[in-house]
């Protein structure tokens, strides 16, 4: 009984650690690139190709964007936009891969986009910068 329940045992944690692996990713809709920030540590920013989703949101678009949403439906991302409009004025972008990102705000540094989201980050916790690929 108890040579059972030892083999048992290892069959158990021989799967375990099977199923632990890591597995490679493929590529996604963006590249991972480096800024430098004021104090010479550098941060993973996201590059990628992106269009607005209203023509005159274009122009309020500027090289670094706080996004605060990530969506494959455009519904949600409405939804998202809608619920800042008292404080903000969000813009929803569309990548190359079909993907909603709703944008907070835009500026012209990365130092200013990150300043950002450190002011939002009780409202916002998993906002990011993606940087505007030209």
């Amino acid at each position: 009984m108890n040579r059972h329940i030892i083999a048992l045992f290892i069959v158990c944690i021989a799967a375990l650690s099977a199923t632990s692996c890591k597995v490679k990713r493929a590529p996604g809709a963006y590249k991972v690139v480096e800024a430098p920030t004021q104090d010479g540590v550098k941060q993973a920013l996201r590059e990628e190709t992106f269009k607005a989703d209203e023509a005159n949101d274009e122009d309020r678009l500027s090289t670094y964007n706080v996004v605060i949403g990530s969506f494959t439906q455009k519904q949600n991302a409405i939804k998202l936009k809608n619920e800042q409009s008292d404080e903000y004025n969000p813009i929803i972008v569309i990548n190359e891969k079909g993907m909603f990102r709703v944008i907070l705000i835009s500026y012209k540094t990365y130092n200013e986009a990150k300043a950002k989201i450190s002011e939002i980050s009780d409202k916002f916790a998993d906002a990011w910068v993606l940087v505007q690929k030209k």
